[in-house]
């Protein structure tokens, strides 16, 4: 059997403390490893960030142009529509003054043919009339 005597005792009491001792160094080491990690990472979250907001910058940048030439894009299609709107006009009005003048040309042609007509008859008549007709 063993005894334990005073100095078996503090031999063991400072082998304990010793083990205590390297085990609060370990962990202080690996506190400050993990320190050191997330101060990595912290800096690398920063980083990326930063890198996001320029990317997002450059694309907000982007779609700010492209807005602005789809609309100059826009207003050139819808300044091309007005002008082909005018130049319908313009035809249309010249078609319907040709018509208005092709239908002032039967009226009168009418009149004429009408006016025409009566004299040819009136002539007819006056000749059965008078029998320069009868052969």
């Amino acid at each position: 059997m063993m005894v334990w005597t005073d100095e078996r005792m503090d031999d063991l009491a400072t082998r304990v403390d010793a083990g205590f001792e390297r085990v609060n160094h370990d962990i202080r080491d690996l506190r400050t490893q993990m320190d050191v990690g997330f101060k990595r990472v912290d800096s690398d979250i920063r980083h990326v960030r930063t890198q996001m907001d320029a990317g997002f910058k450059r694309v907000d940048s982007e779609f700010r142009d492209v807005r602005a030439q789809m609309g100059a894009g826009f207003e050139r299609v819808d300044s091309e529509f007005r002008d082909v709107r005018a130049q319908m006009d313009t035809r249309f009005e010249r078609v319907d003054n040709d018509i208005q003048g092709i239908r002032s040309d039967i009226r009168n042609f009418g009149v004429a043919l009408m006016v025409g007509l009566v004299g040819v008859i009136a002539a007819l008549m006056g000749a059965i009339a008078t029998g320069a007709l009868a052969g």
